[in-house]
Order: structure tokens, then sequence, then C-alpha cells
């Protein structure tokens, strides 16, 4: 078993010291830098897990500490000040219960994450065993094989009863190292931060890289997209929100308890027991009459029932997602109608935003000074031959032809140079 050592970690105020960090630790088989624990501030009277801290110090063992165990043979302060002066744990925790009942003890998981621990150690009535303490993380929605959906550790099998606790032999302190351990080397999948506190802490230790910068960022744009188109529904969630619906009404319903006797069997001769097991048809026709039977055939009648009425609810709704399904359909095809339309305008758009090309421009321009200059001689031929029209009028015609003569030859000689 990997049984790595701790180091402490003080990190930025107002939850944490803000002293330099002392150490870190690689654990063995395992390829990350791991800063395990940390120091609660002493600063401020509040941090992260939702209760305030109290004015009594931590190593103040009250009310209920010295009720003894029958079991086990440690006392409930004994338990207590295995936790508390723990050299590992003492930094990292604090009392959150006005009594003694209650602690928090924050640490990090290899995957960088920081989780709190609430570890609450029941008073138990004087001559009676300890109770078994119950622990939790606080702060988050997370998932993980050792908690269920209310954050309880539930996977580490010594405190999962009182007799279980009182047989282990371990102190306190003990199992909160085992658990502290267990999920710093198989962090739970951290769904959602809530305490934020602990939200806080969490963006202090791991400031975001350029990589979750970038997807946060694309996260945001595709956000963007979606609140712009109508909504739809996820298949994941709504197969997720049926299992869950159906888990609870599992949970919902009400099992007959197994009995422990059979009044039926306790009147009864052995002779007739061995009747009743030789003859098979007898011995289904008093099983099925017993009340535990029919209680749960009455059971199994009603879910065959529920479920039949929703597999005609579900076929009821044939016709109408077929009409959806066609309806999807025609919309498909007319979208990649219009798709199509699209690409042909844009490539119509493209070919008369492009800039003219240089070559075909000069050759249009020579074409047109050559026209403008056989316009204006034209025009001379004319009066020099006839004489037809006056001086004035001569004048200003040919200069009108000769200036678009001379602009077009300026034009051709700078677009010449700049090639």
């Amino acid at each position: 078993a990997i049984q790595p050592s701790f180091h402490f970690l003080n990190v930025l105020k107002p939850y944490f010291d803000t002293n330099q960090l002392l150490d870190q630790e690689i654990y063995p088989n395992t390829s990350a830098e791991i800063k395990t624990m940390f120091s609660w501030s002493s600063s401020t009277g509040k941090y992260p897990g939702g209760r305030n801290r109290t004015s009594s110090q931590t190593n103040n063992v009250a009310l209920h500490s010295n009720a003894t165990a029958q079991g086990g043979g440690f006392s409930r302060s004994d338990h207590i000040n295995s936790f508390i002066e723990d050299p590992t744990l003492k930094p990292s925790t604090r009392r959150v219960s006005s009594d003694d009942s209650t602690y928090d003890t924050v640490f990090q998981t290899k995957s960088n994450n920081a989780l709190i621990l609430r570890v609450h150690l029941a008073p138990s009535p004087p001559g009676h065993p300890c109770r078994a303490p119950a622990m939790t993380l606080v702060g988050i929605r997370a998932s993980h094989p050792w908690i269920d959906n209310k954050m309880r550790v539930i996977g580490y099998t010594l405190i999962s009863s009182d007799a279980s606790w009182n047989a282990s032999g371990m102190k306190l302190g003990q199992s909160v190292n085992a658990v502290v351990q267990h999920f710093q080397l198989n962090p739970p999948n951290v769904i959602e931060i809530t305490d934020a506190g602990l939200k806080n802490i969490q963006n202090k230790m791991s400031p975001p890289t350029h990589q979750e910068i970038n997807v946060a960022a694309q996260t945001v744009a595709a956000q963007t997209v979606a609140a712009a188109t109508p909504p739809h529904p996820n298949l994941n969630q709504v197969l997720n929100e049926d299992k869950a619906k159906a888990k609870r009404k599992m949970e919902a319903l009400n099992f007959p308890v197994v009995p422990s006797n059979f009044p039926e069997l306790d009147q009864m001769s052995r002779d007739d027991m061995d009747s009743l097991i030789s003859d098979e048809s007898k011995f289904a026709e008093f099983v099925s009459n017993m009340p535990v039977v029919s209680e749960m055939n009455s059971l199994r009648d009603s879910i065959v029932d529920e479920a039949i009425q929703s597999a005609k609810s579900n076929f009821s709704k044939n016709e109408e997602l077929l009409l959806l399904n066609t309806e999807v359909r025609l919309l498909h095809e007319k979208v990649l109608g219009q798709v199509m339309e699209f690409k042909k305008l844009d490539e119509e758009k493209s070919k008369l935003c492009m800039p003219p090309n240089i070559k075909q421009v000069l050759m249009e321009l020579k074409t047109k000074k050559k026209s403008a200059f056989n316009e204006s001689e034209e025009i001379a031929a004319s009066w020099v031959d006839n004489g037809d029209i006056n001086i004035i009028d001569f004048t200003k015609q040919f200069l009108e032809k000769r200036t678009v003569y001379h602009m077009r030859a300026a034009k051709i000689e700078r677009l010449t140079v700049a090639r």
C-alpha cells in the first residue's frame, strides 16, 4: 500500500497563512507533485466549509469527551485527541461546532483540488460504546465510489457502523489520515465547488493555464451561440433524469420486511411439513398464501401495471415523433438548398469584389486611348477639309477628345510603372 508522508502548505489569506511553502512530496508510483496539507489562518474568524470558527481552542476537549468506550479500549477523548493532536492533521484541522463534536480538515489532492473533510463524532451515553464517526466532503458536489450523493463517506467500512468502529481498534486520527490519503491518491471527480471560500482558495491555488483560458473563451462563445438558438433537449440529460427518477421510485418502494418466523409452520406437525414439501403444487399454494408473498406479488403487479402504462404512453407518441421526423427531414433538405444557393451567390460576390487584372486593364486602356486619338483626329480632319464649324466649336470638341486621350495615356504609364 502507498504510504505517503505529509508536508504542509500555507497559501493566501483570508483563509490561510501567507507563509512560505515549506516542502513538497512526490508520492510513490505517481508522477504528480502533491502539495498535501494546509494551515488554517489565525487572522480571520471565517473559513471555507459553511460554519464560523468558534472562539475556543481546538485542543479544548469539552462536555462529552470523557465518555468511556466499552469496545476498542478507547474513550471518546482518546479519539478526539488522536485527531486534533495528530502531527499531520493538526495544522489543517479546526473545530466548527459549539461543542467538541465536529471538525474540518482541509487538504489537497494529486489533481490539485482543495477539499474539506468534515468529521463528526457524536457523544454517546455513559457506559455505552463510542459512536462511529461520520465523515463528509463539504463545499463541493462530486462523484466517487467512496461517497454518496450527499457527499457522505460510505466506502470506508470501519466507520459503517458502531460495531465495526469499536471492533477496528483504530483511533479517530488514524481513520481520518486513512480517508484523507485515499482521497489524495484517488481524487473525486469534482462537479461543482459550492462553497465560495473553497472556490476562492482553489482559484488562488490553480491559476488558469492558456489552454484553460482558450477553452473558457470557446465555452463563452458556444454559450452565446446557444443563447441565440431555440433550446433543444439533451439526450444524455434526459437519460440521466430518467435514471434518477427510476432510482427515486425504487427508493420509495416499501418492500415488505422479511419475517423472522413463520407462525403457519409453527402450528404444523412434522408429518404435515413432510407432506407439504413432497407435494409441489400444495407447497406452491401454501407459499402464495403467505402474507409476505402476497404483498410482494401485489407490489410486483403494481410495477408491471406502471410499466405497461408507461409503454402505452410512449407508444401513443409514436405518430407525433414520426411527424416531427418528417418535419426535420424537410427542414434539413431546405437548409441544404439554401446553403447551395448561398455558396453560388458567395462565389459571384467574390468575383465582383476581386481586384481587376492589371494586364487586362492595360489592354482595355490602350484600346480606348487609341479610340479617343482617332476620334480627335477625325474632328481635326473634318474641320480642315470642310470647315463646316467655327473655330470655337472645333476647339471645344477637339480638346475634349484629346484630353480623354492624354488621361488614358497617363493611366497606362502609371500602371506600367507600378508593375
